[in-house]
């Protein structure tokens, strides 16, 4: 895990962990990056998966991700992202 929170600390470290949780059950191939985000205590969670359609991933947190904002005041932007295969990855420099 590279994100660490300035305020949170591991409390906000297993928030996303178990964000990261639920997505692998649904996805088991995903893979995830994290960034902070604008502000401080943001947190950027990139989704890499086969799943063309973001909405499928989005739904299978966005309940979870809006209770963790209302009631921990942790706010997890999530990015799906579809996963390029290697030869695709390669011949845009990206590996």
């Amino acid at each position: 895990m590279t994100y660490t929170s300035t305020s949170g600390g591991s409390a906000t470290t297993d928030l996303v962990i178990e964000v990261e949780k639920r997505i692998l059950e649904r996805f088991p191939e995903a893979e995830f990056r994290i960034r902070q985000g604008l502000r401080p205590d943001d947190i950027n969670l990139y989704v890499n998966t086969n799943e063309v359609d973001e909405f499928a991933i989005l739904d299978t947190v966005g309940e979870l991700t809006t209770d963790i904002l209302i009631y921990r005041g942790v706010n997890i932007h999530l990015v799906p992202v579809y996963r390029l295969d290697r030869a695709t990855r390669w011949a845009f420099g990206m590996e």
